[in-house]
């Protein structure tokens, strides 16, 4: 099962937007897809499983706190 997160804030809460006039099925266009949580509009980032996208955020979060710990 593949997981879509939003690639500004992450959010799982990434939609695709339903268009009649446009349909590629196999070729989403970049603007069809928005976040519910901070509106971003553009391709999610796909992730394989949702460990792989456990493992992102807890990367990401380390991250932040690392970088914290230079300033």
């Amino acid at each position: 099962m593949t997981i879509l997160a939003c690639m500004k804030c992450f959010s799982r809460k990434i939609k695709r937007l339903i268009r009649d006039d446009v349909n590629f099925e196999y070729f989403p266009l970049i603007m069809d897809w928005y976040c519910e949580e901070c509106n971003y509009r553009g391709l999610p980032i796909v992730f394989l499983s949702e460990d792989e996208y456990i493992k992102f955020i807890t990367l990401r979060d380390e991250y932040k706190i690392d970088r914290n710990k230079k300033d």
